[in-house]
Formats: structure tokens, C-alpha cells, sequence
């Protein structure tokens, strides 16, 4: 039941794909968290 992607041979091109994919969706929820922040600090403070 060993996932294949562990005894590959080209795990390292997977593992570089997985990062850059992970990081990607990292920042595109950072992006969403800050831009959300800012709306409520922006209803927040005005009047």
C-alpha cells in the first residue's frame, strides 16, 4: 500500500512541483487573508 511517488525515481521533480504548488496556493490565501483584513479595518475605522 507504499504510495508510488515515494519509491519513484523522479521524486524530486514531484517533490519541486508539490512545494511550488503548495507554495502557490499559500500565497494566493495570504493574498485572500490580507485583502479580507483590510476591507474589515477599512468598515471598521470609518465612521
Amino acid at each position: 500500500m507504499a504510495e508510488p511517488w515515494y519509491q519513484a525515481p523522479e521524486t524530486r521533480r514531484e517533490n519541486s512541483m508539490d512545494l511550488r504548488r503548495r507554495i502557490q496556493v499559500i500565497g494566493v490565501l495570504v493574498l485572500m487573508a490580507l485583502t479580507l483584513v483590510l476591507v474589515v479595518y477599512t468598515l471598521m475605522t470609518t465612521p
